[in-house]
């Protein structure tokens, strides 16, 4: 984290010469956690940063509360849905993984980090995609059918060592600092052959020691609550990210006032703005999602439709403040998306 954040120091010193004027900072998921992290250290160098489905991740051995969010996103039938065709998958292993192996020969990819195609065709299944209910193949699909959605939807190209080796650095960080969410699967117990694969070791090459530091995220997270300022954390109502924001998972997504743990202030001239082809929108996602924001001390929902009646002054989030235990963004599940893409 220094570290990233000591570059980040010298790059914006450097380029305050040329840009005199107050700035910025924003990123989203990694990004947006990044930019917290070179506030942590250097608090003064901007004048505010707006972080975009962030985590904060502070207690890497509980799982639950995130396991808890995806049992209440979405419909009961996309969920069921989401669980049978997972089944399916590793029902029709075989079929699948000649098929992966396959491809991985034509194009000259490997799998020497996760250990074989089987290991990582288990490993991009278990990993529960968001959205987008409507293409999952049913039980009745052919294995062509199957074998294409897997491919498109949990992304099975992404856990060969030609992809992995460019985010070797992110996953690094994540098994030492950032922590990582191992989900329960019930729905596929007796179809699982290799225990722990979802450990982060398993995107890590061998000859790269993992020691994971507990305190790293703590630091943070009591940095943002009582020394941070001008901190902005925004994330979608359905973002998976939000896991345990400032609420249980599953509760309603307008909290009272009372559960906004902490005033996190924003610039009075930052306003919600409607989204564009070249401008997403700042206070949440495009695709109908409502944001938990706060504003003048109180909580809300708005629409990321942005309409006149929604564009509040000095609007902040994160479920009105940072997760209170914690809320988890494992890598693979932002918006759907797999661990190397987005």
């Amino acid at each position: 984290m220094w570290q990233a954040a000591s570059d980040h120091h010298r790059l914006i010193t450097a380029l305050k010469k040329l840009y005199p004027g107050a700035w910025i900072s924003t990123g989203g998921s990694k990004g947006g956690m990044t930019a917290v992290y070179h506030r942590r250290f250097y608090p003064k160098d901007v004048a505010g940063t707006v972080a975009y489905s962030a985590p904060n991740n502070t207690d890497d051995r509980d799982d639950s509360a995130y396991d808890a969010r995806l049992e209440a996103i979405g419909s009961p039938e996309c969920r069921a849905a989401i669980k049978s065709v997972q089944r399916q998958a590793l029902i029709r292993r075989e079929a699948m993984t000649e098929r992966y192996g396959r491809w991985a020969e034509e194009e000259k990819n490997t799998f020497q980090t996760i250990g074989s195609v089987d290991r990582a065709f288990e490993l991009a299944i278990l990993h529960q995609p968001s959205g987008g209910c409507a293409s999952i193949p049913t039980a009745a699909a052919t294995d062509d059918t199957l074998y294409a959605w897997a491919a498109q939807v949990p992304q099975l190209p992404v856990y060969t060592d030609q992809t992995l080796e460019g985010f070797s650095p992110y996953f690094y960080q994540l098994g030492t600092q950032l922590g990582y969410a191992q989900l329960s699967t019930p729905h596929l117990d007796g179809l699982l052959r290799h225990p722990g694969i979802q450990e982060i070791r398993s995107y890590v090459p061998r000859d790269i020691p993992l020691r994971f530091q507990p305190a790293a995220m703590a630091d943070i997270d009591r940095w943002v609550r009582h020394h941070g300022s001008s901190l902005m954390f925004v994330n979608g109502e359905n973002d998976v990210a939000v896991a345990d924001s400032s609420a249980s998972a599953g509760a309603p997504t307008t909290p009272t006032p009372s559960t906004c743990p902490m005033p996190i202030t924003t610039s009075p001239s930052l306003v919600c703005v409607r989204p564009t082809r070249n401008s997403p929108p700042p206070l949440g996602r495009s695709d109908g999602d409502g944001v938990v924001v706060q504003v003048a001390g109180s909580c809300a929902v708005l629409s990321s439709q942005c309409s006149p009646a929604a564009r509040p002054s000095g609007a902040s989030h994160a479920g009105c403040g940072v997760a209170r235990r914690r809320f988890v963004y494992p890598t693979g599940y932002h918006h759907g998306r797999s661990p190397a893409v987005g």
